[in-house]
């Protein structure tokens, strides 16, 4: 707080009356306390204004500072964050889609391929088997025909006298 300009010229005039009255006792004493007490009061007085001027400006930075915060709008400032983030993300989020279709379309050739491969072994193993049982039929049919002619050719000539059909088997053998 300021001080009260009359409290110091009335101290300044008390001991400058003072003084006066000891006029002859040495050098002029009042004028140098009055001349001291003058700049005192101005140095003080400058001071004053001078942290009256700070705390006036500080007060106007704290109060704009205020006014700001008070008006910023959050929601502004959360899309601009949100876009600052969400950017980077989206274009990355587009690659990946890119490459999960081409990723699609690769697994759906495979899976063509595949099931191709699947159907061809399917027939060609098919045609095998039917080639094989045809084999296996005539193979049948060959021993069956053999079989009725050995039977007819034993029932043309006949049974060897005294022979078994183990021991013709066995002479046949030797």
């Amino acid at each position: 707080m300021p001080r009260k300009p009359k409290q110091t010229e009335t101290a300044s005039s008390q001991v400058s009356s003072s003084l006066d009255e000891n006029d002859n006792q040495g050098p002029n004493l009042v004028g140098f306390l009055a001349e001291t007490t003058k700049k005192i009061d101005e140095k003080y007085a400058k001071l004053a204004r001078t942290a009256l001027e700070e705390s006036e400006s500080n007060v106007a930075d704290i109060k704009e500072t205020y006014d700001q915060m008070v008006g910023v709008d959050h929601a502004q400032e959360l899309n601009a964050l949100y876009s600052e983030v969400i950017g980077p993300l989206n274009e990355q989020s587009e690659k990946y889609f890119e490459l999960h279709k081409k990723v699609k379309l690769y697994n759906q050739d495979i899976e063509e391929s595949v099931q191709k491969l699947y159907r061809t072994w399917k027939e060609t193993n098919e045609a095998y088997r039917q080639d094989i049982g045809a084999c296996e039929r005539g193979i049948d049919k060959g021993i069956n025909n053999e079989m009725k002619s050995s039977e007819i050719f034993k029932a043309a000539i006949g049974p060897i006298d005294g022979l078994h059909d183990d021991e013709h088997e066995k002479k046949n053998e030797m």
